[in-house]
């Protein structure tokens, strides 16, 4: 397991390109608003409220929401972006460490993907 300082240094690092993608996301998002989107945003308010557990119980249906999306859609990876920064910030890093680990791994899946639909043809 890695150690805290280089979890908290992978977590500066990752935290701002995730929350990036979900912003693009949800600009794009239609007005009426998703179950996940609910959740989402009743989680960060019960976070700013100082309601640790019930932001988690909001960020854990979100998750649960949008588990089989597939990779390419941002809400998965920015769902366990945001569980594994509330862990972090509780000092649960066990659990937030895979979370973040994962991803990690589907953002880079989605760069790759968009990657090679902006790549020109060759010849």
């Amino acid at each position: 397991m890695r150690s805290q300082a280089a979890f908290s240094a992978i977590l500066r690092i990752v935290g701002p390109i995730v929350a990036g993608c979900v912003f693009m996301y949800l600009s794009q998002v239609s007005a009426q608003g998703t179950r996940w989107e609910q959740y989402m945003a009743e989680g960060a308010k019960a976070y700013q409220d100082g309601q640790e557990t019930n932001a988690e119980m909001f960020y854990l249906a979100a998750l649960e929401d949008v588990q089989n999306v597939g990779p390419d859609d941002p809400r998965l990876a920015a769902t366990l972006n945001t569980l594994a920064v509330l862990y972090h910030t509780q000092g649960k890093y066990a659990q937030a460490e895979p979370l973040l680990a994962r991803a990690l791994d589907l953002h880079e899946v989605e760069v790759a993907l968009a990657a090679e639909r902006h790549e020109a043809p060759v010849g």
